[in-house]
């Protein structure tokens, strides 16, 4: 018992000591995952800050045998707060990213991040019905024989050594981010310039680089992902790429094939906060789908669990290195395009969901 109850206090304590200090790291961020969490503009500079100091305040007094059933129940309190604050986001249909571990781990908040807070809080619940004199003791209590002083000193080292690994990984994180915006560099320059006689051709990505590039998932979109208007893609006219990519359910489907009716080809993922905000727009029009427009096409990062998950009609084509998207031009995500039935690129590439929704209720003689 003693040891299970070393065990939770130790990752709580990691748990808020890497998630205060990444947050201090990238305050701009969290400040505003906050507004889209619908905080008041006036509270977001106050709360950006007031809640990673706490957060590490929290981390440290856990390991302190003193304070720890106390920070215990602050560390309860707060996972409440961010779980009803989670829900209401998801009950309104907005997916904000987290901003959780500041940019160690930036991703659109959904059910995983409900679960994951609920077993912070059953632990963090154990700790409490364990009670102050059961926390005090064990294996960290030798710091109980420490001084003021020297518990202080303790607790600011393992705050310090918290830093310097969350710092490190965070160096890991921009190197390879850093790398992957050399590859897109390459592949955009191989598709803007690809010589005489030369058709688009999937280009070559190293090191799972994508045409995304946010935090160590890879999501780049827009400014706001409503206000790009067309982007630079495929010629009209052009042939579609020759790519091939799997479905679901693992069956390969070739882009370029001839089909019956104009295909609204579009770049989703599921981790993708604007994606999410017009999914329920996207199943609506897909409800109201009529004879003469388009018929829908999703090539969609993430894995297949992930995109049944969104619940859309239309068939789902895995591509979670972006290729696709780069060939046509693409450079996040939501964007899409329409391919004509003889297998051709019939529109401007079309960025954010109010462009991509005007396009997919265009009909190939307006656009």
């Amino acid at each position: 018992m003693a040891v299970t109850l070393i065990v939770v206090r130790l990752v709580l304590a990691a748990v808020f000591g890497i998630a205060g200090v990444a947050k201090l790291a990238d305050r701009a961020g969290f400040r505003r995952a906050l507004g889209d969490f619908g905080i008041r503009p006036s509270l977001t500079g106050p709360v950006a800050v007031g809640l990673p100091v706490v957060e590490v305040g929290v981390a440290v007094a856990l390991l302190l045998p003193g304070v720890a059933w106390w920070a215990a129940l602050v560390a309860v309190a707060l996972l409440v707060a961010f779980i009803g604050l989670i829900a209401r986001s998801l009950a309104r249909g907005d997916t904000p990213d987290c901003n959780c571990f500041g940019r160690l781990s930036a991703a659109a908040v959904g059910r995983k991040t409900l679960v994951r807070n609920g077993l912070l809080v059953l632990a963090g619940t154990g700790l409490l019905v364990a009670g102050p004199a059961r926390v005090r003791s064990g294996a960290l209590g030798w710091l109980g024989t420490l001084s003021a002083a020297q518990q202080v000193g303790v607790a600011a080292g393992a705050v310090i050594g918290a830093l310097l690994a969350s710092q490190g990984w965070l160096l890991v994180q921009l190197v390879r981010q850093n790398g992957r915006l050399l590859n897109r560099i390459d592949a955009l320059e191989r598709t803007v310039h690809p010589g005489p006689g030369h058709r688009p051709q999937l280009p070559l990505v190293r090191d799972g680089a994508g045409a995304h590039g946010h935090g160590g998932h890879g999501h780049e979109h827009g400014a706001n992902g409503h206000q790009h208007g067309h982007q630079a893609g495929l010629p009209v006219g052009d042939p579609v790429p020759a790519l091939v990519l799997p479905d679901l359910d693992g069956a390969l489907v070739e882009l370029a094939a001839p089909r019956a009716v104009p295909t609204l080809l579009l770049f989703w993922s599921p981790t993708c906060g604007f994606c999410q905000r017009m999914l329920p727009d996207l199943k609506a029009l897909e409800a109201g789908h009529d004879a003469g427009a388009p018929r829908l096409l999703v090539v969609s990062r993430g894995t297949a669990e992930e995109n049944r998950a969104l619940g859309l009609a239309a068939p789902v084509l895995l591509d979670d290195e972006f290729a696709a998207g780069q060939a046509f031009g693409a450079n996040g995500t939501p964007q899409a395009v329409l391919i004509g039935p003889d297998g051709t690129v019939a529109s401007p590439l079309a960025a954010g969901a109010v462009n991509v929704l005007n396009l997919a209720n265009a009909r190939l003689s307006t656009v």
